[in-house]
Order: C-alpha cells, then structure tokens, then sequence
C-alpha cells in the first residue's frame, strides 16, 4: 500500500465505523488489515492508520509490546486516559520529521477484534499508550505535528518545506 505524506489532504479525512456485522463487508477489512499490517512492517513503523493509506475506515495497526505481536484495533475509543508523558514521535506520513509530543500515560480503550468479532476492552500504557493516541488521531484527521506550539510548527513547516525543496519528500 501506498502511505500517504503529508500534506496530502487525505490525512486530514475523519474515518468511518466499521459494521462488524457486514460479513462481506469484513472479509474486505480483513485483506485491508493484512494489507496494512505488511506495509506497516515493510515500512519499519510500529503504528498504521487507515487514513494513511487512504481507507477511510476506523481501523489501524500497531506492533504491540504488551501483546507482544502486531495487533489491529477496528472501531477503538479510549474510555480512560491518565498521567501525562512528553516523548518524541515521528510519523510514516511525516517523513524525516520527529517532535516531542504530551500523550496521556495509560489508557483504556474499547475496541473491535476483527479476527474474532469480539469486542473488547483493554488497557494500554508506556508505548502501546502512545502509539494508541496518537493513531486514533490519524482516524480523526489530526497529525501529530497539530499538537505543537505555533514557534514549533513554523519550525517544522521551515524544516519540512527545505526537505521538500531537497527533494527528499514528496510534494503534494
């Protein structure tokens, strides 16, 4: 799959639920999920939204620590959050870019299984936390770069549209 860069306007789309009950419907979320999760790896991400693709549905992937496996997360909502961490992020759609970034320190998120059809309700903390939030904001629309201050987003803008310029980003 291809990952979309930003500032492709399609990062910017808020995604869809998924209808679990749809079986035809699911067997195109699965190969989506394949799909994504191979990209995602291919790609040496630890994090895969829909958005970035350009699905547009509520789904992504992550290379879960307490799972200990790559997982995918379908229709996820935090419930719970608390504590607060500021650590750097980067992002496959934000190439060559990282920033420190504040996201709560332990979540709780409700979401679907799409392997088994259950839904579920399970905490996160440390990395998994992180990773969490910060794909559910690419469900949203929102980027990771939206969370810094104006002097920090000018100075990503700067950096961002020289690495554009250089060539080594893609223009849109």
């Amino acid at each position: 799959m291809e990952i979309l860069t930003y500032p492709n306007e399609a990062l910017r789309n808020k995604a869809e639920a998924i209808d679990m009950e749809d079986s035809e419907f699911m067997k195109y979320i699965h190969c989506v999920a394949t799909d994504m999760q191979l990209t995602m790896l291919g790609s040496n991400g630890i994090g895969l939204a829909s958005t970035q693709v350009g699905i547009p549905y509520r789904i992504f992937a992550f290379d879960s620590n307490i799972f200990e496996k790559v997982i995918v997360l379908a229709n996820p909502k935090i419930t719970f959050s608390d504590g607060e961490v500021v650590e750097e992020e980067a992002c496959l759609s934000i190439p060559g870019y990282s920033a420190r970034v504040k996201r709560s320190l332990l979540v709780q998120v409700e979401w679907d299984d799409i392997s088994t059809g259950n839904h579920r309700d399970d905490w996160f903390s440390g990395r998994d936390a992180r990773v969490i939030q910060h794909e559910l904001d690419h469900l949203d629309g929102i980027l990771y770069i939206d969370h810094l201050g104006p002097l920090k987003r000018r100075m990503f803008e700067k950096r961002y549209a020289k690495l554009q310029k250089q060539g080594r980003i893609p223009k849109y």
